[in-house]
């Protein structure tokens, strides 16, 4: 099979041309002038880039499925943002506002857990009329649940709902608009789970 036997071939060449012109330009970013010039940042420059790049298409493509949701851990040793703190996780799962979901866990040695449902995403921050945050950032928090609201089995173990009708306690609402699931969590010590 060559270029040309599918209908969709340039638009896939023109599309991913783009995609690379503008890695590329991200690339050239490395060298601003405010940017420390050592080797050494440099290439850990370079592997932000790629990390980020990582969790684009994790965030964008692999997991943005309302109908299959993933938790998905977009910061990990290997992949960080630049304003996460190690002692916390922080995952997220694409949803349907209009649907109705079910979580089972266990809060088990976490500080600090939050559920957070969130949207929509406005074109500028609330209050500011700055422009928002890139995709995935800047979503609008609608709805949280903390650790000591969760109620638990004496084992931690819990059911979580997220929209349909109120079930109890452990339950978050949703809007038509909500896409998103954030969930954090904080550890005092790094053998916890």
């Amino acid at each position: 099979m060559a270029f040309g036997d599918s209908t969709d071939d340039a638009a896939l060449r023109a599309a991913w041309r783009e995609f690379c012109d503008q890695l590329r330009a991200a690339g050239d970013q490395v060298f601003k002038d405010h940017n420390p010039a050592t080797p050494l940042q440099r290439a850990d420059a370079f592997r932000f880039l790629t990390q980020n790049l990582g969790q684009a298409f994790d965030l964008a493509l692999e997991t943005k499925d309302p109908r299959y949701p993933v938790l998905h851990a977009f910061c990990t040793p290997l992949r960080k943002l630049g304003g996460d703190a190690a002692d916390f996780t922080y995952r997220q799962a694409w949803i349907d506002g209009d649907c109705v979901y079910r979580i089972t866990g266990n809060t088990g040695t976490a500080r600090f857990l939050n559920f957070t449902v969130q949207g929509p995403r406005p074109e500028t921050q609330p209050g500011t009329g700055w422009p928002s945050l890139h995709e995935p950032f800047g979503d609008i928090p609608e709805a949280n649940l903390f650790k000591h609201q969760i109620e638990t089995a004496p084992d931690g173990s819990f059911e979580l709902h997220l929209g349909g009708e109120q079930r109890g306690q452990n339950w978050l609402p949703t809007t038509p608009g909500t896409r998103k699931l954030f969930i954090r969590q904080g550890f005092d010590r790094w053998d916890e789970t």
